[in-house]
């Protein structure tokens, strides 16, 4: 009997614990928050790096213009005058006050002697170089320039124009130094046979010298050498 009531009592106790068990509803884990995401517009990137770069242009075109501005003002201020004699005013004061020190360590002015000196300088070098100037030639006629005549020597007749019986004249353009001496002979006309002997035979003459305004001076004239098969 009592086995029995513990028995019936250990299933009532069952039947009443297992409505409760069963009416406890499950938990469930908290659900877990997504965090919204958010996608880059690569039109929005395009529009912000194109504006990045247009602002770093304009910066840098703006320092460059002021950098040119700079520029162009220095430059302005050096090139004129008063920037000029801004710069030069230390030295040309220098000068002034070493000028001033020796003058009064001098007691007086510089002596002019200076530049007398420097004007005889200047006048004396044109006589010099009139001194140096060539002189000109001057032109005698073929009479006149033998009437100056000193020395003269007869050609020899060349043995083949005597076997040729080549005769003639032949005419020389002379030019005569002032000391009187042949210093030129150019052949104008005359055969070629006669013209080496008249040529060799002409350039050992000698003249006086032509004398012109107190001063012996070069001459030009022409001279004529005549071959004739019965003598010079």
């Amino acid at each position: 009997m009592v086995g029995e009531q513990a028995v019936a009592a250990a299933k009532e106790v069952r039947s009443r614990t297992a409505p409760t068990a069963m009416a406890m509803p499950k938990m469930s884990p908290p659900a877990t928050r997504a965090m919204p995401t958010t996608t880059a517009n690569p039109t929005t990137t395009a529009k912000t790096r194109s504006s990045q770069r247009k602002y770093l242009l304009l910066v840098g075109g703006a320092a460059i213009v002021l950098l040119l501005v700079i520029v162009v003002v220095v430059g302005e201020r050096l090139a004129t005058p008063e920037g000029r004699s801004s710069r030069k005013s230390p030295t040309s004061a220098h000068q002034r006050q070493t000028a001033e020190t020796a003058l009064v360590n001098s007691g007086g002015p510089p002596a002019a002697a200076e530049p007398d000196a420097k004007i005889s300088r200047s006048t004396s070098t044109p006589a010099k170089n009139e001194s140096q100037a060539p002189l000109q030639r001057i032109r005698l006629s073929p009479d006149d320039a033998a009437g100056f005549l000193v020395e003269k020597v007869v050609p020899d007749y060349p043995p083949l124009a005597q076997q040729a019986h080549v005769k003639g004249s032949v005419v020389l353009d002379a030019d005569i130094s002032k000391d009187g001496a042949i210093e030129k002979l150019k052949l104008v006309t005359g055969h070629p046979l006669l013209a080496p002997a008249a040529i060799d035979a002409v350039k050992h003459w000698r003249y006086k010298p032509y004398v012109l305004n107190g001063q012996a001076v070069p001459v030009n004239t022409q001279i004529t050498v005549n071959f004739s098969l019965t003598g010079g």
